[in-house]
C-alpha cells in the first residue's frame, strides 16, 4: 500500500513542478532576440543547479525542449531560492523526470506548455515491481497523450503570470481499479527580483481513489501566499477548503467541512518566528468503527527563537533523521525555542451518539537550548526533558466523565482531580526540570515522582 500511495504523492509534485518551474524564469524586453538571449541565460543557470537540457528545436517564434531533474541537492537549493520551497527528499522522489517544454514568443506574453515525457526513476521502479504491469502501461500512455499537462503565460517582463492544469478524469484497470479527477485548477501569481512574491491557486475537486485502500476527496480549495521580505522564510500563506473527504476503512474515514488555514513566517535577526491558526467548522471520524464528531475546532499557536540555519538543516533533511544525527554541529539548538498557544479548543464533541461541552487548552512552552534536535523525533522524552511548560486545561464536566471511563484516566484523576470552576473541571499542569506538576502536587508512580 505504501508504495501505491507514493505513486500519487509523485504524481501531485509533478503537476507542482511543472507549473511553477518557469514561472520565475522569464525577465524583461519585448523583443523576441533580448528574449530568447534571457531564456538563454536562464536555462544556462538551470543546468548548471541540477538539471540538464535537450537539444532545443527552434522555429519562427517557437522552441521545443527537455529538462531531466538530475541532481536533487543541487534543484533543491535552487529552486527553494527561488521562493519555490522544494526539499532534497522531494526532489529525489522526481530525479529521472523529464519535463517537455512548448514555448511561443505572442505579442504581450510568453505562452509556456508544459508536460511530463518520461516518468521519475522511483515511480517507474514502483510500477515496474508491480505483479500486473498494465498499471506502468497505461501510466505511460498518459505522458503520451499528455493528460498531465499545464498551460503557463508569462508577462514579457517576466513580473506576472496565470494559468491552469488540464482537467484530469482517469480510470486505470488493473489488479485493482484506480481513479484520478481534477476539476478546476487554476493559478496565477507576481515574481519579484527572480523571487515568486504572489502565488493564487484554486480548484473545485480532486478525488483519487484506489480499490479497497483509498478514497480521498478534497473540494473547493483556494490557497494563497505572499512574501513579506527579504528571505522566502518571510511570508504569509492560508489555505480555505471547502470539504475534506476521506474513507480508508476499516482504519479510519474522516468528513471535515470548512477549513480555515493561515500560516505567517519572519526573520529577524537570523531567528524566525512562526505562527498558525486554524478553524475547522465540523469534523466527523470514525476510528475501529467508533465515531466521533466535533465542531468549532480552533488552534492558535505561535513559535519564536527558531534559529534559521537550524531550521533549514532540518528542511534538508527531511524525514532522514539520520542525515541529520551524523551532523554535530547542527545538533543543540543556538536559542532557546518559544511556544505559545493562546488557544486550542473543540466547542462541542459529540460521541455514542450524545453532543456535550469540549474542552479549551491554553499553554505556554520553553526548550532550553541544550536540547538536541538529532533526537526528537527519536527519543521524545529528551525533548520533555529540556521543557519548563505551563498549561491549563479546562474541560467540560461530561467531557471529563466520558474520559473517567478510561481505567488509566480513572487513575490520574483519583490521584489529581480538578479543581471546579463553575461547570468546568480545572488542570494547572507545569512541566520542570522533568517532573511534572498537577494542580500542585508532583505527578507520582510508585511512590516516586515520575521523571521525564
Amino acid at each position: 500500500m505504501h508504495q501505491k500511495r507514493s505513486v500519487f504523492g509523485i504524481l501531485g509534485l509533478i503537476a507542482v513542478a511543472s507549473v511553477y518551474f518557469f514561472a520565475t524564469q522569464y525577465i524583461q524586453s519585448n523583443k523576441i532576440i533580448t528574449l530568447q538571449q534571457k531564456l538563454n541565460a536562464q536555462l544556462s543557470q538551470i543546468c548548471a543547479n541540477g538539471f540538464t537540457l535537450s537539444t532545443r528545436e527552434t522555429g519562427e517564434k517557437k522552441e521545443h525542449f527537455t529538462i531531466r531533474l538530475d541532481d536533487p541537492e543541487k534543484a533543491s537549493a535552487y529552486l527553494t531560492q527561488k521562493g519555490i520551497p522544494f526539499t532534497v527528499e522531494q526532489a529525489q522522489e522526481l530525479q529521472g523526470l523529464k519535463l517537455g517544454v512548448d514555448l511561443a514568443y505572442l505579442k504581450h506574453t510568453i505562452a509556456l506548455d508544459l508536460y511530463p515525457v518520461a516518468l521519475p526513476a522511483l515511480l517507474h521502479t514502483i510500477l515496474a515491481q508491480e505483479s500486473d504491469k498494465t498499471i506502468l502501461v497505461q501510466f505511460e500512455e498518459m505522458l503520451r497523450e499528455k493528460t498531465l499537462f499545464a498551460h503557463i503565460d508569462i508577462n514579457h517582463s517576466g513580473t506576472a503570470f496565470q494559468g491552469y492544469l488540464k482537467d484530469i478524469n482517469e480510470t486505470l484497470s488493473g489488479e485493482k481499479e484506480v481513479r484520478l479527477t481534477l476539476q478546476g485548477f487554476h493559478f496565477s501569481g507576481h515574481v519579484k527580483n527572480g523571487k515568486l512574491a504572489k502565488l493564487a491557486q484554486t480548484f473545485h475537486s480532486l478525488h483519487l481513489y484506489m480499490e479497497g485502500e483509498i478514497d480521498r476527496h478534497i473540494y473547493g480549495l483556494q490557497h494563497h501566499y505572499a512574501l513579506t521580505g527579504p528571505t522566502v522564510h518571510d511570508h504569509t500563506e492560508s489555505y480555505r477548503i471547502e470539504e475534506i473527504k476521506m474513507n480508508e476503512a476499516p482504519e479510519a474515514e474522516l468528513l471535515a467541512q470548512d477549513i480555515y488555514i493561515l500560516s505567517t513566517s519572519g526573520v529577524k535577526n537570523g531567528l524566525a518566528e512562526e505562527g498558525l491558526r486554524t478553524k475547522i467548522n465540523t469534523a466527523d471520524l470514525l476510528f475501529d468503527k467508533e465515531p466521533l464528531g466535533i465542531k468549532n475546532f480552533y488552534l492558535d499557536m505561535n513559535i519564536s527563537n527558531i534559529d534559521i540555519h537550524t531550521f533549514e538543516t532540518l528542511l534538508k533533511s527531511g524525514s532522514d533523521q539520520e542525515a541529520l544525527f551524523h551532523a554535530p554541529s547542527e545538533k543543540r539548538l543556538s536559542h532557546a525555542i518559544h511556544i505559545d498557544i493562546p488557544r486550542l479548543s473543540v466547542e462541542k464533541i459529540t460521541f455514542q451518539g450524545k453532543e456535550i461541552d469540549g474542552f479549551t487548552l491554553r499553554s505556554q512552552i520553553d526548550i532550553d537550548s541544550s536540547a538536541d534536535i538529532s533526537l526528537f523525533m527519536m527519543h521524545p522524552e529528551h525533548v520533555l526533558s529540556k521543557m519548563d511548560a505551563t498549561m491549563e486545561l479546562s474541560l467540560s464536566k461530561e467531557l471529563l466523565a466520558l474520559i473517567n471511563k478510561i481505567p488509566k484516566a480513572m487513575l490520574l484523576y483519583m490521584m489529581h482531580g480538578p479543581r471546579n470552576v463553575s461547570d468546568q473541571s480545572i488542570y494547572n499542569i507545569h512541566l520542570q526540570n522533568g517532573l511534572m506538576n498537577i494542580n500542585g502536587k508532583d505527578l507520582m508512580m510508585n511512590g516516586k515522582p515520575v521523571r521525564f
